[in-house]
């Protein structure tokens, strides 16, 4: 004590013991001086939420468990924010964001219905055009355009009452058009 007396000089009255034991005033120090804890006093400066303004505790769990659905929500669209094209997206106004949008969902409901077909060809088809190889069927489009064109007048010249039968196999392996012109050519034609 006589290394601390000098203390008392300064000191009016000693009105009993200390508040503080010595483990407990060590104990202080340490927390005033904790870097973790100082790095949060400006943000324990702030105002305190006022009891009546917080939700009850029922609100409150649903809204950390909303905000944690949230949360997960865009950690699993993460990898979309990196596409190279989220950028340009991200730029577009609003309405023509929400029109793309709109597009787009039309579109997966297009291919929904398509998949959902029972056409032998159709998965085929949608795997082609998924891979981005829908040249073929592009192709095959057109050659079937191009055969009902040729065929449409025809097909007219026949009539809504015309009977057509195929007597023989002599036009067995041919296409179609050619068939339907030859029995729709006028007698004498080649």
């Amino acid at each position: 004590m006589d290394r601390y007396g000098w203390l008392s000089d300064h000191v009016d009255d000693v009105l009993g013991a200390a508040p503080l034991q010595s483990p407990e005033i060590v104990e202080w120090h340490a927390l005033v001086t904790d870097p973790v804890l100082g790095a949060d006093e400006i943000e324990t400066r702030r105002r305190p939420f006022e009891p009546a303004g917080l939700p009850d505790p029922r609100r409150f769990a649903d809204m950390t468990a909303a905000e944690a659905a949230a949360a997960a929500a865009d950690g699993r669209l993460q990898h979309q924010r990196v596409h190279p094209a989220a950028a340009a997206v991200h730029r577009l106004p609003v309405d023509v964001r929400d029109a793309l949008r709109a597009r787009l969902h039309t579109l997966v409901g297009e291919l929904d219905q398509l998949s959902n077909r029972r056409e032998h060809w159709m998965a085929a088809a949608l795997d082609d055009a998924r891979s981005r190889r829908a040249d073929l069927w592009r192709a095959r489009h057109d050659q079937i355009t191009q055969l009902i064109g040729r065929a449409t007048p025809l097909v007219q010249n026949l009539g809504s009452v015309t009977e057509v039968e195929l007597r023989s196999t002599q036009w067995a392996g041919q296409g179609a058009v050619d068939w339907v012109g030859a029995v729709a050519a006028p007698a004498g034609d080649p």
